[in-house]
């Protein structure tokens, strides 16, 4: 709450004075090019990293809720976990039962 106070004011932590600007400090945000700029690729890298993977999975799930011959065949590669991935080696511990 402290740091929404001093946002209205021009407080510089070497300076005695401390003056009440409003909302100046928010206008000099808006107009700033830089800012601007921030906000869009903060916005991008919100949509590739959070949102895009969200609704791939979501499609994907759904996909494989439905019952067709390509869900079923991806429902057998992907979810089954009682036999080894192709291209990866069984991994035999020491005192495992062959």
């Amino acid at each position: 709450m402290l740091a929404l106070g001093y946002s209205f004011t021009d407080k510089n932590l070497l300076a005695p004075h401390t003056s009440y600007v409003g909302l100046a400090n928010y206008h000099e945000l808006l107009s700033d090019d830089v800012f601007k700029q921030s906000v869009k690729v903060t916005a991008i890298m919100t949509g590739l990293l959070v949102l895009l993977p969200n609704a791939l999975g979501l499609g994907i799930a759904l996909m494989l809720s439905t019952e067709s011959r390509l869900s079923a065949v991806l429902r057998n590669d992907l979810l089954r976990a009682d036999r080894p991935r192709r291209g990866c080696r069984q991994l035999h511990l020491a005192g495992d039962a062959d």
